[in-house]
């Protein structure tokens, strides 16, 4: 009767007991976490108080993920021979623990990171040199990605059309100069006004060492433009007064012609009584020699082909002008471009850490050439 009694309470506290276990998920003995190797030892019917009865084991050990013996990891791999049919192996992969060859291989074993975030600094750097490269960078489909672009190749084209229409018209002017304008006219006229009784020392003195036969080396310098700087030469003639002589018009309505060297022409000066002080006012026409209506300096209808000169002059250096403006706008255009990328690429990064997510896993990692069970996060952005 005793051992009927016994065997009874026994088995009850045999089917009470792994329940018991299975609710706490915690098994504490003498301050240290039981190994599960105990807790399976019973085999997979064997009704051992550890053991738990078929799959037992098994259950028990996937409600936990780490065992501590003597500071030390328990391997999960030596619990694949119990906890009955498949258990262990069930458990063992949802720990992403593989046997390979008998060799264990880890899964995920360290923290991972993916970033997807983009260099503020970079994105700057690249549309400063390229405009809506950084955007291009940053994210393709940024709109701003393809307008700078399209504003660059249209102030570019714009640009060299300025400077072809300065060109063209630069060359138009030298051509019309060459045509309608005499260097040695000039000379033999300057010569002659210098020779003038009334003109005074302003304009320079033939005897002076400095001044050469034709006037050249005082108030006169354009020999040195002529045969040395063309572009100076060319820009002399239409812009200084006393460079008019060589204009055919002028010559041809205030120059007599003696000979090859020598010539006549009706110099009108000012009354100043300090012959420095005195100064070239006009010409009369030689063929109207009383004619009151005397051409003055400060008059345009000494010269008419002298300002239509002037006007070509001036449409092409507003063509360079209208160039050099362009050059500052594409400046203006890099440097927004490197600003919207700049502001592009820290709203994409903001944006993008709003999407942080970050997981906690258990992997498995070899130690002592052991595998442990070892805990990671995975940081996703």
């Amino acid at each position: 009767m005793k051992k009927t009694n016994i065997l009874k309470i026994g088995l009850i506290l045999l089917c009470i007991y792994p329940l018991c276990l299975h609710s706490l998920n915690l098994y504490e003995i003498d301050d240290i976490i039981a190994p599960p190797t105990k807790l399976a030892s019973g085999g997979l019917d064997s009704p051992h108080i550890y053991g738990g009865g078929r799959g037992g084991a098994t259950h028990f050990l996937q409600s936990l993920n780490l065992y501590e013996i003597d500071d030390i990891i328990t391997p999960p791999m030596m619990l694949a021979q119990w906890g009955g049919e498949g258990g262990a192996t069930h458990f063992l992969q949802s720990l992403n623990l593989y046997e390979i060859d008998n060799e264990l291989t880890t899964h995920n074993s360290q923290l991972t990171t993916h970033s997807s975030t983009k260099s503020a600094a970079l994105a700057m750097m690249m549309s400063a040199v390229v405009p809506g490269a950084g955007q291009f960078y940053v994210d393709w489909r940024t709109p701003t990605a393809y307008i700078f672009p399209v504003i660059e190749l249209g102030l570019w084209f714009l640009r060299d059309f300025f400077i072809t229409q300065g060109d063209d018209m630069t060359r138009h002017f030298e051509w019309f100069a060459d045509e309608h304008y005499d260097f040695h006219r000039q000379e033999r006229a300057q010569r002659n006004l210098l020779l003038d009784p009334n003109s005074g020392t302003f304009y320079g003195d033939l005897n002076d060492p400095k001044i050469d036969y034709w006037g050249h080396g005082g108030h006169f310098r354009l020999d040195n433009y002529y045969y040395n700087n063309r572009q100076q030469y060319y820009e002399a003639i239409g812009k200084y007064i006393h460079y008019i002589y060589g204009w055919s018009d002028w010559w041809d309505t205030y120059v007599q012609e003696i000979d090859a060297e020598n010539v006549y022409i009706n110099w009108i000066f000012n009354d100043a009584t300090n012959p420095h002080n005195i100064r070239w006012i006009g010409n009369y026409p030689i063929n109207d020699p009383n004619n009151p209506h005397y051409y003055a300096t400060t008059s345009a209808s000494g010269s008419p082909l002298r300002q239509v000169y002037k006007k070509m002059r001036q449409d092409a250096n507003t063509y360079y002008n209208q160039a050099m403006t362009v050059n500052f706008v594409i400046l203006a255009n890099h440097f927004a471009a490197s600003m919207d990328a700049r502001y592009h690429a820290k709203r994409y990064n903001e944006q993008q850490m709003k999407n942080v997510s970050v997981n906690p896993q258990i992997n498995t990692a070899l130690l002592n050439n052991r595998p442990v069970p070892v805990f990671g996060v995975n940081v996703k952005f």
